[in-house]
């Protein structure tokens, strides 16, 4: 009977916390359901669904396809625990938005973005994203274009641990189109991509403005990757264009406007390489085209390893760099002419048959390269008065080594010689008509 009632009184005991804690799971209110979840869910297949100009609480799923469209004001907040809209469908529109609050925690199983792509042709216009990992994650996605959206890094944290401003993997075919990206680890970033158009992009305050792996066959037109720590490292990929870009302004001890890396078959027409640590940089690359670029004001224009081979440089402009071209290594099977046409070298040049084609070659002297080799610190000097004094002085010696020869270089831009001959002509004719009014009078 004494062990009967201790049980029924432990019993008890246990009941009373027990019974405490339904009363209280039963008096918590419930979660309000994601409202816009419910639109999206409710809406029919290909329709448009128009949001009012506030904010929205994520995160959202689509998985049919549907137009989405806001206004100025229109904001979609993430939890912060994950990526804030994922897109599973085909033929999706995300238009004027904006999109904050993914989750930024990188050991979890997935990247977190602002969006996330893996269904085909989505379009995503005029989107504001911030404080998300990643930007925008295409994904095993083909076909989507994503045009006139503004792209900002998380403040607060080192370029480092923050996400890509548009991270680009097993995905083809898309249009990345006149985008702005600042203060993200890498604006732009690929990694088995093929056949993209990228145009009209402006990229600041990244490491790399292109961080470019196993890619083949894209287009790079019209972007300007200016302010970074590198505009652009194409690594281990072929068939690139890269024509009418803007890699400026890219520096530090190690900086760079282009960095060509174990690549094949890329063309770099048209661009122009101002002020950077160095312009263009060839290494482990071969049968790539350097062609009408312009190189202003660089540390170093061209820096061209020897394991790099079979590139041609035809109708490039080099102008008031501290070195215009750098061979690291040794001499490598490189052309710096083509059918009778090479470089602009802002250097005297013997024309005496006054066809804009030097009567001799040009040989560009440069000790620098062997320095590089020895010792990549000199990295550090690069821009230092003691660098151009040890130029100089190898010069005088004999101690350079011949970098580049180009049997045809070209005098002046065509550009610049054409007010020449009316000058002179003009300049000619002046006293011959002052005479004759003289005599008339």
């Amino acid at each position: 009977m004494r062990w009967t009632v201790n049980t029924a009184a432990l019993l008890l005991l246990l009941a009373v916390p027990w019974a405490q804690a339904q009363t209280q799971e039963r008096q918590t209110p419930a979660q309000p359901p994601n409202e816009l979840q419910a639109l999206i869910d409710a809406a029919a297949p290909g329709s448009v669904l128009r949001l009012e100009p506030r904010t929205y609480p994520g995160n959202v799923l689509i998985e049919k396809p549907l137009r989405i469209v806001g206004r100025p004001g229109t904001t979609l907040q993430g939890d912060r625990t994950a990526t804030v809209v994922s897109i599973r469908a085909d033929d999706v529109t995300l238009d004027t938005l904006r999109i904050t609050g993914s989750g930024k925690d990188r050991s979890s199983y997935e990247e977190h973005a602002g969006v996330r792509v893996r269904g085909k042709n989505a379009v995503l216009s005029k989107l504001e994203l911030s404080d998300n990992y990643h930007g925008i994650f295409l994904n095993a996605s083909q076909g989507t274009t994503i045009k006139d959206c503004t792209i900002v890094g998380e403040l607060g944290k080192t370029l480092g641990a923050r996400g890509n401003g548009i991270n680009i993997i097993r995905a083809h075919g898309n249009h990345i189109l006149n985008n702005s990206i600042a203060r993200t680890r890498d604006g732009i970033g690929f990694e088995y991509a093929d056949d993209n158009e990228i145009h009209g992009n402006h990229i600041t305050q990244t490491r790399y403005g292109l961080h470019y792996m196993y890619s083949n066959r894209n287009t790079f037109t019209g972007n300007d990757f200016s302010g970074n720590v590198g505009g652009a490292a194409i690594m281990l990929s072929e068939h690139i264009t890269l024509k009418g870009n803007k890699f400026s302004f890219n520096q530090g001890s190690r900086a760079f406007g282009v960095i060509i890396q174990a690549g094949r078959d890329i063309e770099v027409l048209e661009n122009e390489f101002h002020l950077n640590q160095r312009g263009l940089f060839l290494e482990q690359s071969t049968n790539n085209r350097i062609e009408k670029n312009s190189f202003f004001r660089n540390q170093i224009g061209v820096e061209l390893w020897s394991n790099s081979t079979a590139h041609v440089f035809k109708e490039n402009v080099f102008s008031r760099n501290n070195t215009d071209a750098v061979l690291v290594g040794g001499q490598g099977s490189n052309a710096w002419f083509e059918n009778g046409v090479g470089n602009y070298w802002n250097r005297p040049v013997l024309d005496l048959d006054q066809n804009g084609v030097g009567d001799v070659p040009l040989s560009y002297e440069s000790a620098l390269g062997n320095l590089i080799r020895q010792n990549e610190l000199a990295y550090l000097f690069i821009s230092s008065p003691a660098i151009q004094i040890y130029e100089m002085t190898s010069q005088l010696f004999s101690g350079g080594e011949s970098a580049i020869t180009d049997q045809f270089p070209l005098l002046e831009q065509p550009t610049s010689r054409a007010w020449i001959w009316p000058a002179l002509l003009l300049a000619a004719g002046l006293p011959l008509l002052t005479l004759a009014l003289r005599k008339r009078r």
